[in-house]
């Protein structure tokens, strides 16, 4: 299957009419189909067109009748499409038990234009043992098992790496993974000013839209829920340190993984 032909196998449906869901159609390939449903999605699916390879759904809330057209479409005889659910915040516990039946992957409406295209065609995002990448990645939190977790999947996945508990010690020229305080009332400011000292990947537990929407103006290159997918966040990196070497600032990586004591949480990367 050649590009354009991927491209057209993938169906996005959700309210265009809503910025926010508009911009994860935007992360979508460029001939993708768009159904416009800001209540319940089609009755009928397009029946002049073959069955999507994936199906991304945006649904603010999760009901019955949008998992049977869901199963509907599914049933299809010509292919069963991946598909990819970006949820709402208000949708329930339960609702979201129950649809992670029926979907292939979930993902929270807040982030899920970072990495709506890499879940839509399941692309598989290899380790690359040794720091081969190129791109020095500093590790920012005051957690000691958060910056352990993260150095070591940074590390597997190809990049120098460095960690430090204190925004303040992040060096210049750096790509920077920051697990947000957002507890913290501070933590906006301090992010302008990493951000100034690369681009910076914020990871942010039970991310929102106005948590995102802050941390962007803020300026950060890309925002992750944390705890997040290994293949999500080496994806995003490879992303974020292309851009920055695209741009001219490639900077020399740090020959060594800087380690504190008692070291050893292990993160499951296979």
């Amino acid at each position: 299957m050649d590009g354009l032909d991927l491209a057209n196998s993938i169906w996005f449906a959700g309210d265009l009419d809503d910025p926010w869901v508009v911009s994860i159609a935007e992360a979508l390939p460029r001939h993708s189909i768009r159904i416009d449903c800001p209540e319940d999605l089609p009755e009928t699916w397009p029946i002049d067109r073959p069955t999507p390879s994936a199906l991304v759904l945006h649904r603010t809330f999760l009901t019955a009748t949008d998992a049977q057209r869901v199963v509907r479409l599914k049933a299809r005889a010509d292919r069963t499409p991946r598909v990819v659910l970006c949820r709402g915040l208000q949708a329930l516990y339960v609702e979201v038990e129950r649809w992670s039946r029926l979907v292939d992957v979930i993902l929270s409406e807040a982030t899920a234009a970072e990495t709506v295209l890499r879940q839509a065609l399941a692309i598989d995002r290899p380790l690359r043992p040794g720091p081969v990448a190129g791109a020095r990645v500093v590790v920012v939190s005051s957690q000691f098992e958060t910056r352990t977790t993260l150095s070591e999947v940074v590390q597997a996945g190809g990049f120098w790496v460095e960690t430090v508990s204190d925004p303040l010690d992040v060096p210049l020229g750096s790509v920077i993974v920051w697990d947000v305080p957002v507890l913290e009332a501070d933590w906006p400011g301090r992010l302008a000013r990493l951000a100034k000292l690369g681009p910076v990947v914020a990871l942010i537990g039970f991310a929102d839209r106005a948590t995102v929407r802050l941390a962007r103006d803020q300026g950060a290159s890309a925002c992750l829920d944390w705890p997040c997918e290994v293949g999500d966040l080496l994806a995003v990196l490879d992303r974020v340190a292309k851009t920055r070497k695209d741009q001219g600032h490639e900077v020399p990586p740090v020959p060594f993984l800087k380690r504190t004591r008692d070291a050893g949480v292990s993160f499951p990367v296979a």
